[in-house]
């Protein structure tokens, strides 16, 4: 059988392997938007360039606002298989890159030449969404998967809970992390089982945590600790930071599976929790990581800016 008779059958799930012919453009123009918008946007804040500015409102206008080009708020579509879906809720993992386009839209929002009426269509955008997140049986179903999803998909509530103002949904967010994610996800010594058991186990510890520690970061800036939240067993975000931090440091020293090589250059979690925790070790960690590196959310948060705004440092 030939290549393109192959290509039409159902695909098979394979853990930690990517079909070569899976079709990746819109969630990598989605990040590529999600970062360029900051990029713009610390810029416009930080260079004081209002070209930047204006430059990002171009951005976020085709994509959130004009009725044209904008993009539906929901994933019902997202991580279609094909022969089996036309979509699944694994899809909304993709939509975490539009946390960083919050954080992008609160800092052109004190730009001179800012329109506001950008941001009241901005948070309209963004409230549609939480609310299929939040009521929708594919988002209620990636709120309880008790593994990096679920981390990830609380991350994004809580992001743009924030960013538009529900307070109860905040408060879901924090009660979630405490009440499911902590104690179903993290044991004693601080590890993650569910990670753990994939093929790229490193990489998944990782992912999970860079999320538990967004969480943390802005529960933190409305006053709430959530990072020494013990469950049961004596698990806590701050254990499973510090259980990680080794071998981030020296990922050669990993002995679960890791089909592919650990590429440490996206862990960010140390700087928050290294701020959070008062650790040291874990900011030299974080300098360690970056070193050379010009992500734009790794430069966010070298400037310790994250959602909201309000409580920014």
């Amino acid at each position: 059988m030939g290549r393109s008779e192959e290509s039409q059958g159902a695909y098979i799930r394979r853990d930690g392997q990517r079909n070569p012919d899976r079709f990746t453009a819109n969630e990598e123009d989605l990040r590529a938007m999600a970062y360029a918008t900051l990029t713009l946007a610390m810029g416009a804040r930080f260079l004081e360039e209002p070209r930047y500015a204006r430059h990002a409102a171009k951005v976020l206008e085709t994509w959130f606002i004009d009725p044209a080009t904008r993009m539906s708020p929901h994933m019902e579509h997202g991580e279609a298989i094909r022969g089996i879906n036309a979509g699944r809720a694994a899809g909304i993992m993709d939509t975490a890159h539009l946390i960083w386009v919050v954080q992008a839209a609160l800092l052109l929002e004190d730009d001179p030449s800012w329109d506001r009426g950008l941001s009241i269509g901005l948070r309209s955008w963004f409230s549609g969404y939480l609310s299929w997140l939040t009521t929708h049986e594919m988002g209620l179903h990636e709120k309880n998967t008790a593994n990096n999803h679920s981390t990830w998909y609380t991350a994004q509530v809580a992001a743009y809970a924030l960013f538009t103002g529900r307070r109860d949904l905040q408060e879901m967010a924090w009660s979630h992390c405490r009440e499911v994610l902590v104690p179903r996800q993290i044991r004693r010594d601080g590890d993650c089982p569910q990670e753990e058991a994939r093929t790229l186990s490193l990489n998944y510890s990782a992912m999970n945590l860079n999320a538990f520690a967004l969480l943390g970061r802005m529960a933190g800036l409305q006053g709430i600790d959530l990072w020494r939240i013990e469950n049961q067993d004596g698990g806590s975000i701050a254990k499973a930071m510090a259980y990680l931090a080794p071998f981030i440091r020296q990922p050669e020293l990993w002995k679960k599976q890791q089909i592919r090589p650990f590429d440490r250059s996206r862990t960010y979690f140390p700087a928050l929790a290294g701020l959070a925790l008062n650790q040291a070790e874990f900011l030299r960690l974080f300098q360690e990581i970056t070193a050379g590196e010009n992500e734009p959310e790794l430069l966010l948060l070298r400037l310790l800016i994250l959602t909201p705004r309000s409580g920014a440092k």
